[in-house]
Parts: structure tokens; C-alpha cells; sequence
């Protein structure tokens, strides 16, 4: 990630990655290269395939002259992720204007697929939930923002292991029963870039883990 706040749409491009290659490789197209100190992006705007040409310059720290954004992986040399960000940067003006943002915006400008958005606090949890299971059924990526309004307490988000201003991919469901009997419905969740960990309720050390719902969820500690 770097210097830059674009948690979110660095997880949409992992997202995107992990579903089906061919997302990605769709975006940057190697025969299209306008030149050697540019590249073409092809993303899509209000739902319209656009191209988008960007120049080979990419901000640097003075500090150790290395990338200051999002960087390139010294085990496969990829530089398609940068590649992408700046063309991302250049829609929106400046790299300023993609700090934060959300899931939904990325994948509008990465795909041409429709994006459902539900709010989470104008949802009834049963619908949320059943909403879930059908695009997971459906091979749908879904993902789950943690962005930042006036009624949020980034603490309390903090304390829980969870990042603000960022996408979380949703992989599976699941019904168990709390220690009362009470059904629980809970979400499994993956963080795409590797950091921090749930440690709220059901998490892996939390002691509302009964045998019988590790035995059917399969969950191994």
C-alpha cells in the first residue's frame, strides 16, 4: 500500500485477482501499449469502456528513492497494481482523491458488472444475510466496507482488529448456537491485504465457541 490511504481499492484489485485472472488481465491490455513510456488501462466510466493512457512516472519517496504508493512484489516484478492506481488517480484528478472512497466506486471502474449496495444499518440482518448467501451461491464477490461517518467509533473498530476505510471480502455464512441455544449468524470474512485480525466475539480465542459449532462450521483453532 505505501504512503496512501486506498486500502479499499487495493483489496477490490486482490478481490478481483482471486475470483478470475482474467478480470485483471482484461484491464491492462499488453497490445495496446501506446509506447514505451505509457501504457493504456481499459476501465469503464458510468458503465461505458473507456481507455485510459498514463505515463511511466510514478511518485517516489526522496527518503530511499523507492515507490511511495502502492509497490511492486519483489518476488514476480508486477507492475500492473501501480499501473492501475494511477489510472485510478488520474479519473479522480489527483492521488489525493482516492484516499478512503469505497468498494463499490472501484469495482464500477474496474468492471462492467452492476454493483448492489446495502447499507448495513438500513437492513433487516435476515435479508442482509439471505442477500449474502445468493451472490456467494452465485460466485458473486461480495465485500464488506468499514468507512468512516460522524455516528462511528474508530476506537471501537480499532480495539476489535478492524481497519477503517476498509474492504473486507465476505466467503462464506454460517448459523451456530451460542452457549444459551440462541442461534448466531455469522460471517466469514478474509482481510485481502493481510493485516490485523478479528478478536471480537467469535474470534479464534473468544469463549463462545462451543465444540458442537467448531464441529459444524469445521472450525480448526
Amino acid at each position: 500500500q505505501g504512503q496512501l490511504g486506498n486500502n479499499n481499492f487495493l483489496s477490490v484489485l486482490i478481490a478481483l485477482l482471486q475470483t478470475d485472472k482474467t478480470l485483471i488481465s482484461n484491464i491492462i491490455n499488453p497490445q495496446a501499449k501506446p509506447s514505451d513510456t505509457a501504457f493504456e488501462s481499459n476501465i469503464f466510466i458510468n458503465g461505458e469502456p473507456v481507455p485510459v493512457i498514463i505515463d511511466d512516472q510514478f511518485p517516489i519517496l526522496s527518503t530511499n528513492n523507492k515507490l511511495a504508493f502502492c509497490g511492486i512484489n519483489d518476488y514476480s516484478g508486477n507492475i500492473w497494481p501501480i499501473i492501475i492506481e494511477k489510472a485510478w488517480a488520474k479519473c479522480n484528478k489527483t492521488y489525493e482523491n482516492i484516499i478512503s472512497g469505497n468498494a463499490t466506486e472501484c469495482l464500477e471502474f474496474l468492471t462492467p458488472a452492476p454493483v448492489d449496495t446495502f447499507p448495513h444499518n438500513m437492513e433487516d440482518n435476515n435479508h442482509l444475510l439471505e442477500s449474502i448467501k445468493m451472490a456467494l451461491e452465485n460466485k458473486y464477490i461480495v465485500l464488506a466496507d468499514t468507512n468512516i461517518n460522524e455516528n462511528q467509533n474508530v476506537e471501537k473498530l480499532a480495539n476489535l482488529g478492524l481497519i477503517t476505510n476498509h474492504a473486507y471480502q465476505i466467503i462464506d455464512t454460517a448459523t451456530v448456537k451460542n452457549p444459551n441455544g440462541d442461534d448466531i449468524q455469522l460471517l466469514k470474512i478474509k482481510n485481502l491485504l493481510g493485516t490485523n485480525e478479528w478478536c471480537g466475539d467469535w474470534s479464534d480465542n473468544s469463549l463462545k465457541w462451543t465444540k458442537e459449532a467448531m464441529d459444524y462450521i469445521n472450525l480448526e483453532k
